[in-house]
């Protein structure tokens, strides 16, 4: 029996019993062998049928100016078991084709077996992508905006519009498995931030409640703000209904304002990937906890990893010290942390404005001037930038 060959049964019913692809090869096995007269070539046919099949029945059934040569043999299979053509689809069947063609979210990341080989999945799907593509095809690239509206959120994050298919599927291609598990992570944390803030607002908690949630959804430890003493208090009034308890503060001061700069800020964290993380967290949540966006000393905008903290004359722009913002050549910062940190550079300087040029401070390690309090605060919080603490507020 010839290699790769399997016993030809002839009655449609057994998988992958193809008449073609069993004449096929058996006219394969007679490469290379000159030699074999058509004797051999029909033994060699008979030997691949299957014993009281349909085919064998046929072949047995046969007179002998059908089967006496070779190509007598193949005229009467050929007559018995016509080859079918494949049905052309239409051009709205491969769109349809392509369109259905899915990967889901679940299959992110994972490996599957193509041709015995193990592969990323979304390495496979765009393989897969760009052979539909070609029958169907679209040269230009029309149908790539809804393919890609219909990717998992993973890959829309790192994959933009592209103007050819083949570009389109080389950078889908080029995502690492990292890239896919940090993204998987980032997203799932700011769906449980979403729930967890759903969840408090259904049940009515008060906003300290609120704000107390979302400290605990950080990832990572968050880097604290400066720990300023002040003799200002903070006396929240509880009224008799739940959802009315609102902080009664005693009246501003510059001093006030310029101590709810610095105890009120959100945790910096450092540039790095948990930092980041945790920082689109804080936007999220800040988003959700205040629907009309605005900023102010009670409501402080996040601020971006590894910039410096606001109010430490740094550039409203960028978010480093060193230069003004009119002469700013950085990466600008969204709108709100501008506004943000502007607000609190007027706090600062107000504060600065009025208070005596060379005035003690009582802190922690005895006295000291403003200056000196001021650098020293600034010092302290940089140094801890590193140190795993709870949250200051």
């Amino acid at each position: 029996m010839p290699e790769n060959t399997k016993l030809f049964w002839g009655d449609g019913e057994h998988k992958d019993d193809n008449p073609q692809d069993f004449m096929n090869s058996i006219e394969q096995s007679f490469f290379g062998k000159s030699s074999l007269t058509d004797a051999d070539k029909l033994k060699q046919f008979k030997l691949n049928l299957k014993a009281g099949s349909i085919a064998m029945t046929w072949f047995t059934g046969l007179t002998s100016e059908k089967k006496n040569t070779w190509n007598q043999l193949q005229s009467s299979f050929k007559s018995q078991w016509p080859e079918k053509a494949a049905p052309m689809k239409s051009h709205m069947e491969r769109v349809a084709l392509l369109k259905a063609a899915r990967l889901t979210d679940m299959e992110m990341g994972k490996r599957v077996k193509v041709d015995g080989m193990e592969e990323y999945s979304h390495i496979v799907w765009a393989d897969k992508i760009e052979w539909l593509t070609n029958a169907v095809p679209d040269t230009i690239g029309l149908l790539i905006s809804s393919i890609r509206d219909e990717m998992p959120s993973v890959l829309k994050h790192y994959v933009k519009e592209h103007a050819s298919w083949l570009a389109f599927c080389d950078a889908i291609r080029a995502i690492s498995l990292t890239e896919i598990e940090e993204q998987q992570v980032k997203e799932k944390a700011v769906k449980q931030l979403a729930k967890d803030v759903r969840i408090i607002k259904e049940r009515g908690t008060p906003s300290k409640a609120l704000g107390n949630a979302f400290c605990n959804v950080n990832i990572g430890a968050p880097i604290p703000a400066p720990q300023f003493n002040t003799s200002r208090t903070f006396t929240p009034q509880v009224l008799a209904h739940p959802q009315q308890q609102t902080p009664a503060f005693q009246p501003h001061s510059e001093t006030d304002h310029m101590n709810d700069v610095h105890c009120l800020a959100l945790p910096k964290h450092p540039d790095n990937p948990t930092g980041r993380l945790t920082y689109t967290a804080q936007v999220t949540a800040w988003a959700i906890a205040n629907p009309t966006g605005k900023v102010n000393e009670f409501q402080p905008y996040p601020l971006t990893p590894g910039t410096s903290p606001a109010a430490t004359r740094e550039c409203w722009r960028c978010g480093y010290p060193g230069h003004m913002s009119n002469a700013c050549t950085g990466t600008m910062l969204p709108a709100l942390e501008s506004q943000w940190r502007s607000i609190a550079a007027t706090i600062k300087q107000n504060f600065d404005m009025n208070s005596p040029t060379n005035v003690n401070y009582v802190a922690f390690k005895g006295t000291m001037s403003k200056e000196e309090y001021d650098q020293n605060i600034i010092n302290e919080f940089l140094l801890r930038q590193g140190k795993v603490e709870g949250s200051s507020m």
